[in-house]
């Protein structure tokens, strides 16, 4: 199957389950709208409307918004992709049309290969950004929101131990 046909395959589905779990959260909400109503007094600026207009809002800002920018991440990620991959075959297509062998740095995979120091730039990025954010919001919240930072903390070290682990390898 083409890639492009199996990728838009993919969006659409995602497309289709987050307008489901949107409706299927917001159906229980509107009815839970309508208890509320009874006592509610009866002087709402807006009237009915904004009755049942602020917590739809509120329901599609919680869990819409986070949806929204991960598959708007996503989105971007897939186009950058696809440009990059079309850039590449345009630029092949130019040597095979000007009768010149193709360089080989080009047929390989563009991807970036995880070098032992790539985990270790990467590690020693998430340990600084994890006791960043660990004493930030430690000091802003608490520990208990604070806490969070440690993820990151635990990600870093994960990386420079793969390093480490890869380097000690590397000299046997």
């Amino acid at each position: 199957m083409n890639h492009r046909i199996l990728m838009n395959r993919f969006r659409l589905a995602g497309l289709m389950l987050l307008t489901a779990g949107l409706a299927l959260g917001a159906l229980p909400a509107m009815a839970e709208v309508a208890e509320w109503q009874q006592h509610m007094p009866g002087s709402i600026p807006g009237g009915d409307a904004a009755a049942i207009a602020i917590p739809i809002v509120g329901i599609l800002m919680v869990f819409g918004a986070p949806a929204l920018t991960v598959i708007l991440v996503a989105l971007f990620v897939f186009r950058h992709r696809e440009r990059r991959q079309q850039l590449l075959n345009e630029r092949i297509q130019k040597f095979l049309e000007s009768g010149q062998p193709v360089p080989e740095n080009l047929m390989a995979d563009s991807e970036p290969v995880a070098t032992p120091e790539r985990h270790l730039n990467q590690g020693l990025i998430c340990l600084g950004a994890g006791i960043g954010f660990t004493v930030f919001l430690t000091l802003m919240n608490g520990f208990a929101i604070g806490s969070l930072g440690l993820i990151l903390i635990g990600v870093g070290l994960a990386k420079v131990l793969i390093w480490k682990l890869s380097a000690d390898k590397a000299g046997q």
